[in-house]
């Protein structure tokens, strides 16, 4: 019987509305990491909200190429979005998950087209693949730091992001963490985000 308190188990993540069941339980590993964007470390925004959200992400992008980015996200239909994040035990990462729920999969294959897109105009190596999903999920490491000398550089953090779809719903994914980082795991957290998105309760 499942019990009626809203603080049992939140550890684990939130899972009181539609979309906030949809976020990947807590994985064994992990536990809730920082804030994300002020927003808090698992959460739901509204429409208005989840677009200035998503356009905060775009950062690096500028120009023609950043009012295109911020139109299509105008034009997605963005209905909302729930978000967690999610730290490793030994403190060496974290992994910022966005779900979002559009108006129809064809925006949202736009907008992953669009995504990818994007972090090859900014040069990003690609990432490793998520498995079982790679017609429908992409992962780029972000640029190597270049700045100081040889233990200031293994002192900063590596980042990896990754945008998937399945549906209706886009998934946002980005990871910071000492080097070096673990890109497969990330890659497998989000296999499981997106196995938990079509099969509810699979990965509980």
């Amino acid at each position: 019987m499942e019990s009626d308190d809203p603080a049992e188990g939140v550890a684990r993540g939130r899972a009181s509305t539609p979309l906030s069941k949809l976020l990947l339980p807590m994985p064994v590993g992990y536990q809730l990491g920082s804030d994300i964007e002020g927003y808090g470390n698992d959460g739901e925004l509204g429409a208005r909200q989840a677009a200035d959200l998503l356009k905060a992400k775009g950062k690096g992008v500028y120009g023609k190429k950043r009012r295109e980015y911020e139109r299509r996200i105008d034009a997605l239909g963005l209905q909302g979005m729930a978000m967690r994040s999610y730290a490793g035990i030994a403190a060496d990462v974290q992994v910022e998950v966005l779900v979002m729920r559009m108006k129809d999969k064809k925006a949202v294959r736009n907008f992953y087209d669009l995504r990818t897109e994007l972090d090859g105009y900014l040069k990003l190596r690609k990432g490793p693949k998520v498995e079982d999903h790679e017609r429908n999920a992409a992962c780029h490491l972000l640029p190597e730091p270049t700045e100081g000398d040889k233990e200031e550089k293994e002192a900063q953090l590596r980042g990896m992001t990754c945008t998937a779809y399945t549906g209706e719903f886009l998934v946002s994914v980005a990871a910071y963490g000492a080097a070096p980082l673990d890109g497969k795991a990330i890659a497998e957290l989000l296999a499981k985000q997106l196995g938990h998105i079509d099969s509810p309760g699979e990965y509980v």
